[in-house]
Formats: structure tokens, C-alpha cells, sequence
């Protein structure tokens, strides 16, 4: 015991110069109000009379009372001064004055603690916390808030965990208007470290006693309650010696008809050794933490002190030095960084080389295929393809007309591609900024931060341009030179060119022999329909047989209506299908339509479609209406002029609509430019594709080459060159600290100092 109370004593002493000591040592605290009899208690306790008295508040600081039992003569002395007392009058008059010094004489309070140490055979091992009394109504000089001033205070002592609250109630006054009760139950609800003390027993009106509130029915606390008998006032005046107190305390209870024979412990002694126990043993259960915090507090704390360094730079070789070694800092660091080396938690979301990475894996690559030809109208199309012919009749897509349209294709890259510059730019913005609240070292010069940051977004202004420049010109490559000889693109149009020239004759003219007659007793639309059923026949390979069907093309979807069976319609989905042709012995055609069929809610299979036209022409028209309905298009079926013998074709809802209501294309050559115009923008469709497969690949390495990789690699170079490093004048300027950053490195030192000290009284235990 004596060697835990002497180490606990000497650690509060290590950490009495700081204003909060930074590790919750275990203590005592002592609460009250005015009239708890609050220092007769402290006083008995060590045996002389040393407190301040008088009106009002006497102890307006933390007094910090250490006693420690040894073979001496009594004495006592303060922890910051030199000397030894054994007039303990004296030692009342050292604590007024050393109050006035902190809290002024007007009865002020103050936070700084104040220590007294007392060295004696007959003082237990024993470590207390004086704290000013309890009180609502200011007096004298004293602020307006006095009493909010001194409850913080005490709050801030007893709201750590490891303070066991000596509460110090009158008896003769109602428990429920208890301050110090009330005080402690605010941090200690269930009265686990709150030790109860209760005096002025001998005052209790006749017939009253205490005996429910030490049986704990009034108010329960673990440690429970003390009853003590204080000096009167009678007996300080006189001076009565504190034995004299002592004996005639332990006849009150003797005598008592109630306490004389409780099992309660009573008296000031029995206070003293359940003190000294309850202290003890708590300083064994938290000593092991307590050492464990220490040792890494002034591990931290040394970090500090490198980073704050000894003092701050004072000679213009100091200045420049630290103004380069702080460049080099923070551009190793953003190296460190692009190079996925960072220590920066990485599990809240992707930040700085792992997040442009997916702006080049994923979001560019997908705002540029959300690109397609469809931005282009039917109605453009068939207007450029005729404007691009003029007088002349042309059997193939003019070359001009599909230059023009392609580099309006080529012209919406340009927004996808400024966006990606964007992005990658805002992320080595963020990357940077982060980056410079890192460096731990550039944290004590204000003005030097800010400049590093300044010519970092200047730096990538420049770059961000140059880049942007870059990735246009990339894009306006494409619209220079239309390569139609592309590999890629010579299969598909020699394949959509052929299928055109063995189609557009049929179109042109009918012989005679077709030309449809007319029935008396029709209408027109039933002679139309007999024409196109014979002209149309069309089988189709439903459950394992050739059935004769009737095509019906809604939207995106082909309905085969059985003539045997009207009521088993199947139905078609032709969008993103793969459609083929066959040619057939007869002239007619054999149209395969696989396509995507769902099975349960996942999985998805493949089917397969077999039509049988008999008619080569038409079924060359349902073909161009297949291919335009699975590329996405919304397609309706056009009825045949019955004049001219023409089979079913098939437009875009839109362009259909824009046809009828612009009047500009006439009935005679209607056919062919839907037709044509269909040809246009599959060709279109697919050189766009491989534009935008050529941008995707070549705007990303361009990006890492003109934005990310020249900017890491001109950091340094241009943060030198920017910071006149020979004007002594700019670099003070740069490394002038602040006075914060000189008030923390005075903290900090002080901190390092207290804890070294705590480590050193560690090792002696």
C-alpha cells in the first residue's frame, strides 16, 4: 500500500502543471455545499487544523492533500515550494496566499490545483481532493455566475471514470435536498463510486436518527454511508485539540441508544481506513491501464514534437531549407499516392488512381455507348441522301450524304469526352488537396500550404487545358478522314450493297403479268388483300411441321397468326435477334430469327424462328423491317399501293408520321428512300460503332499521358521554379508559424515533459 499511494502521489504531482491532466488518475474528490461541515471533515481526518476559514467560500481552488504515513515528526510542504512547515498556522496562511495569486482576492475561483503533502506517523496513507463548496448566491466582488463556475469545476473532477466522490451531507437536514447527492448522482446515477458522509448526526432533533438512510432506503449506494461528529464552532474557537475531538465523537456514538449498537461503521477513524481501502484497491485494478496509457501518450506525443520541431526556422538557410524540404515532403507523398501507396483508409470508396481508373473502365465507356444513330431522324436522313443525289438517280448510298451525317455522329463524342477530362481533373484536384493536409510537417506554416495548394491547381489548370485540347483533337481526327476502307466496315457494306442491287430492280418495275385485277362486288381493300396473300405466301416451322401463317409486325415484336388455327398465335420478339436469309430454289426465301427466349427468372435461352417466302421481293421487305425492329426501332406496317402492285414495307412510326405530314416525298419514289435511308443508318450504325470503340481505347491513354503523368512528373519541377527560393524576404514569409501552432508546441512540450516523469515514477514501483 505504501508504495501504491506513494506512486499515485507522485503522479498526480507529475501532472499538477497542466491545467487537465491527461490520464484519469484515481483520486478522492471531495464534494459539498458551504454548510456540509465539508472541511471539519478533512480537517479531523488529518488531525490539525489547516483549511481557510470564514464567510463565504474558503476553498476556491482544487487542493490536492496528500498524506503519507512515515517515521517523522509531522510536517507538511507544498509540491512547488522549498521548504518544510510544522507550524500548521502557517500553512492556512500559504494557501491564502497562493489562491490570491491564481483566483485574485475577490473571492474568485480558479482551476489550477494546489498540492500539499503531510509526512507523519499518525497521518494514514491517504490521497484527497479539496474542492470549493457547493453555493448558489454570490457575495462580495464574486461574478454573477459563481455558482455555475464552481459546479463545472466539480463536475469536471467527478465525471472521471476512476474519481470516487466522497459526498458530504448534513444529517440534519432532508437527504433529498442533498447538493452533493445530487451532484454525484448526475455522473454516478447508480452510486457505484459515490461513498456518502454524513455529519452533524449530533444535531439531529430529539427522537430522529439516521438509521434509513445508512440502511440505504432513502438513497442506496454501493460503498454506502459514514455518520462522523465535527467539531462545534465553540470547539474551534477554543482550539480543542483534535484527540479531545476524537474521544468525544466515539462516547456520542457509544452512548447513542441507536448507533451503539449498529453494525454500521462510524466515526472518523473508520472513515480514514475505508478511505485508504476503497483508494487501494482501486489503485490496483487501474495501475496496469493507466501505465499502458502513459507509454503510448508520450509515444504520441514525441510524433508531436518532431512534427512541431524545437522551435521554428529563424536564419534565411533555416527558412529556405524547410520551404525544400516541405516541397519534397508533399511530392512524395502524391507519388506515393498515384502509386496506390497511401495510408488513407481505402473502405469508405475509391479515391485517387483507383477512381480514375473506373472513370476509364466504366463510366466513360458507358456514356459513350449510350451513343447510337438514333439521334439522327428518319426525315434527316432521307433529306440528306436525296439533297446528296440531286437530279441523278442513284442506285447506292451517296458517299456525301453518309460523310455528312457521320461527323454530326462524330460531333457527340465531343461532350462525353470533355466530361471524362473533368472528372480526371477534379480527382487529382481532391487527391492533391488531400495529400497537403497530410503532410504533417507543412501543417505548421500557414502561408506555405497555401501556396503549395495555389500553384498545384495552377499546374493542373495548364494540364487540364492541354489535356482537354488533346482528347478534341483526337475526336476531330475521326471527323477528318472518314475511312470507309475500314477492314471492319468493307464486309458490311459490300454485304448491305449486294443485298440492295439483288432487291432494287424487282422494285422499280412489275411485268405485266402481275398487275392485279379487280373483282366486281369488292372493295379495294379485299382486292388488296387477295393480291397480298398471293403474293406473300408464308410458311412458317411451328411445332414440327410447315404451317401456313399471316405476318404481323407490331413495334418490336413479330406475330405469326396460323390460318388453320387462328387462336394459336406466336409471338416473336425481334429486338437484339440475329436474323439470316436463305435463297430458295423457287425465287423465294427462308428467313432464320434467333432470338432470346426467358426461362423461369434467370436463366435465358436461345430460339430459333423459320420463315418461308415465297414472293423474293417481299420477303426482302420483311428482312429490312426485321433487322430495323431488332436494332431497336419502332417499325408499323405501310400497306401497298394496289395501283402499282408494290408489296408490304415497313418505316419508324416517327419518320411515317413526318412523311405524311410534311408532304415532301412523294407516293412515286416512296418506297425507295425508306428503303435506302434504312441502308444509310445501318451504315451509319456500324462506322459510328467503330468510332466509338477507336475513342473509348485512345482517350484514356491520352488523358494518362497529357493530364495524369505530366502532372506528377512537372510537381516538383514547377513548385521550385514558382517559390523564389533566393528572396529571404518570401521565404520568412512562407515560414513565419502562427502563434496557434507556437502556443500547441509549448502544450505539447509540457505534455511530453509531465508524462516523462510519469514513466520515471512507473519504474521505481
Amino acid at each position: 500500500l505504501d508504495d501504491l499511494h506513494a506512486v499515485m502521489n507522485k503522479l498526480h504531482e507529475a501532472f499538477a502543471p497542466l491545467k487537465i491532466p491527461p490520464i484519469d488518475l484515481p483520486q478522492i474528490a471531495v464534494v459539498g455545499s458551504q454548510s456540509s461541515g465539508k472541511s471539519s471533515v478533512l480537517e479531523s481526518i488529518v488531525g490539525y487544523d489547516f483549511l481557510p476559514r470564514g464567510s463565504g467560500i474558503c476553498t476556491r481552488r482544487p487542493l490536492i492533500i496528500q498524506l503519507t504515513c512515515c517515521d517523522v515528526q509531522d510536517y507538511a510542504e507544498f509540491s512547488h515550494l522549498e521548504g518544510r512547515i510544522t507550524d500548521f498556522e502557517k500553512v492556512r496562511e500559504v494557501i491564502d496566499k497562493e489562491t490570491d495569486k491564481v483566483a485574485g482576492k475577490q473571492k474568485g475561483v480558479s482551476e489550477v490545483p494546489l498540492i500539499l503533502k503531510f509526512f507523519g506517523r499518525n497521518f494514514p496513507n491517504l490521497s484527497l481532493v479539496d474542492l470549493p463548496g457547493l453555493t448558489m448566491v454570490p457575495v462580495a466582488d464574486q461574478p454573477a455566475n459563481i455558482g455555475q463556475l464552481i459546479r463545472e469545476m466539480v463536475m469536471g473532477f467527478i465525471s472521471r471514470p476512476n474519481c470516487i466522490i466522497l459526498a458530504v451531507s448534513a444529517a440534519n437536514q432532508d437527504i433529498a435536498n442533498s447538493d452533493a447527492l445530487h451532484t454525484a448522482r448526475m455522473v454516478d446515477p447508480d452510486g457505484l463510486r459515490t461513498l456518502g458522509v454524513l455529519t452533524k448526526v449530533d444535531l439531529m432533533d430529539e427522537g430522529t436518527d439516521a438509521r434509513d438512510i445508512l440502511m440505504g432506503k432513502m438513497y442506496p449506494l454501493r460503498l454506502g454511508y459514514i455518520p462522523v461528529v465535527n467539531r462545534s464552532q465553540k470547539d474551534i474557537n477554543d482550539k480543542k485539540p483534535m484527540q479531545e475531538s476524537l474521544k468525544a465523537e466515539q462516547l456520542f456514538f457509544e452512548n447513542h441508544p441507536v448507533y451503539r449498537n449498529s453494525k454500521f461503521e462510524k466515526g472518523i477513524p473508520m472513515l480514514s481506513k475505508r478511505l485508504s481501502s476503497v483508494l487501494e484497491a482501486h489503485i490496483r485494478t487501474q495501475l496496469p491501464e493507466i501505465s499502458k496509457k502513459i507509454k503510448s501518450m508520450l509515444r504520441e506525443t514525441q510524433e508531436d514534437l518532431v512534427r512541431y520541431g524545437v522551435r521554428g526556422p529563424s536564419t534565411p538557410f533555416e527558412c529556405r531549407s524547410t520551404v525544400m524540404k516541405a516541397i519534397q515532403e508533399f511530392c512524395e507523398k502524391f507519388r506515393e499516392a498515384m502509386n496506390g501507396e497511401s495510408r488513407r483508409n481505402t473502405y469508405k470508396g475509391l479515391f485517387g488512381p483507383a477512381r480514375i481508373r473506373e472513370i476509364f473502365r466504366n463510366e466513360f465507356p458507358q456514356e459513350v455507348a449510350s451513343l447510337d444513330a438514333s439521334y439522327l431522324s428518319d426525315k434527316e436522313i432521307q433529306m440528306a441522301r436525296r439533297n446528296a443525289v440531286g437530279l441523278h438517280a442513284d442506285l447506292f448510298v451517296p458517299n456525301s450524304a453518309f460523310e455528312t451525317l457521320i461527323k454530326r455522329l462524330i460531333d457527340m463524342l465531343h461532350d462525353p469526352t470533355s466530361t471524362c477530362v473533368q472528372k480526371v481533373s477534379d480527382e487529382i484536384d481532391t487527391l492533391f488537396h488531400q495529400t497537403i493536409s497530410d503532410c504533417k510537417f507543412l501543417s505548421r506554416f500557414a502561408e506555405l500550404k497555401q501556396t503549395i495548394s495555389l500553384e498545384c491547381r495552377s499546374l493542373l489548370n495548364v494540364k487540364t487545358t492541354a489535356a482537354a485540347e488533346f482528347a478534341r483533337n483526337l475526336v476531330e481526327m475521326e471527323k477528318s478522314y472518314v475511312n470507309t476502307e475500314h477492314p471492319n466496315f468493307i464486309n458490311y457494306r459490300d454485304t448491305v450493297y449486294k443485298q440492295t442491287h439483288m432487291n432494287a430492280l424487282p422494285a422499280q418495275t412489275q411485268p405485266p403479268s402481275q398487275t392485279t385485277t379487280y373483282h366486281s362486288g369488292r372493295t379495294e381493300k379485299e382486292n388488296v388483300s387477295q393480291q397480298q396473300s398471293a403474293a406473300e405466301h408464308c410458311s412458317a416451322y411451328i411445332g414440327r411441321e410447315w404451317q401456313d401463317v399471316e405476318l404481323k409486325l407490331d413495334g418490336q415484336e413479330l406475330r405469326l397468326i396460323p390460318k388453320s388455327n387462328p387462336h394459336g398465335t406466336q409471338t416473336v420478339p425481334l429486338l437484339g435477334s440475329n436474323i439470316s436469309v436463305r435463297e430458295l430454289w423457287d425465287g423465294g426465301q427462308q428467313i432464320s430469327i434467333r432470338y432470346q427466349s426467358s426461362k423461369g427468372w434467370v436463366l435465358h435461352s436461345t430460339d430459333e424462328m423459320q420463315l418461308k417466302i415465297s414472293d423474293g421481293q417481299s420477303a426482302s421487305r420483311w428482312v429490312m423491317m426485321f433487322k430495323r425492329a431488332a436494332e431497336g426501332e419502332e417499325v408499323v406496317q405501310v400497306p401497298r399501293s394496289p395501283h402499282r402492285g408494290a408489296v408490304t414495307v415497313g418505316e419508324s412510326s416517327t419518320a411515317l408520321r413526318e412523311r405524311r405530314m410534311a408532304g415532301s416525298i412523294g407516293n412515286c419514289g416512296e418506297v425507295r428512300d425508306v428503303s435506302e435511308s434504312g441502308i444509310l443508318r445501318q451504315l451509319l450504325q456500324q462506322y459510328f460503332e467503330l468510332v466509338k470503340r477507336s475513342t473509348t481505347d485512345s482517350i484514356p491513354k491520352a488523358l494518362m499521358l497529357k493530364l495524369v503523368q505530366s502532372f506528377e512528373t512537372n510537381l516538383y519541377p514547377h513548385l521550385m521554379q514558382a517559390i523564389d527560393l533566393d528572396n529571404d524576404e518570401v521565404v520568412a514569409d512562407l515560414t513565419k508559424e502562427s502563434l496557434e501552432i507556437v502556443r500547441r508546441r509549448q502544450e505539447v512540450d509540457r505534455l511530453e515533459g509531465a508524462l516523462r516523469k510519469a514513466i520515471l515514477v512507473l519504474r521505481e514501483l
